[in-house]
């Protein structure tokens, strides 16, 4: 979030498109890709302004490993998804 505080003027919907970008480029491996904890200090803002995706440290691989909520209590609930809040709302 630092980068967006800094420049606030900047495009935030270019932003935030690199990143869907790149989930989508995760979720569609063969062997699909879930980051488990995108948060404002987990995209880096390269010198030429492209985002990137970093700390892998929770992800998980979809096949071999189900979402169980073994992993929720690691990545930072501010950024948790609202189905993992309460799976009710979207059943």
């Amino acid at each position: 979030m630092s980068y967006l505080e800094a420049h606030p003027d900047h495009d935030h919907l270019t932003l935030l498109v690199q990143v869907t970008e790149g989930m989508k480029y995760l979720h569609n491996h063969d062997l699909p890709i879930v980051h488990a904890d995108i948060c404002g200090a987990n995209i880096l803002v390269m010198d030429d302004l492209r985002c990137h995706l970093a700390d892998f440290g929770l992800s998980l691989f979809m096949e071999s490993q189900a979402l169980n909520g073994s992993w929720m209590d690691k990545g930072c609930i501010r950024w948790l998804a609202p189905k993992y809040m309460d799976a009710n709302l979207f059943n």
